[in-house]
């Protein structure tokens, strides 16, 4: 099930970049039967921000 597969992922591989992010987002949305959309306007900025705020909680340089 899913925790199996958030078991298997590394959390610094998915930090180091938006693509694995989405990647693992769409994975999930799959799982759950449901279609990934993105629905935000200038998604690409608020996810460098998201990504930034999860590498700083982490302890890891920011991108």
């Amino acid at each position: 099930g899913m925790p199996r597969l958030l078991h298997h992922i590394s959390v610094r591989y998915l930090l180091r970049d938006m693509e694995a992010m989405e990647a693992l987002a769409w994975r999930i949305h799959q799982r759950m039967r449901k279609r990934y959309r993105n629905r935000v306007d200038a998604r690409r900025k608020k996810q460098e921000a998201l990504l930034n705020t999860l590498r700083a909680c982490f302890g890891l340089k920011l991108v």
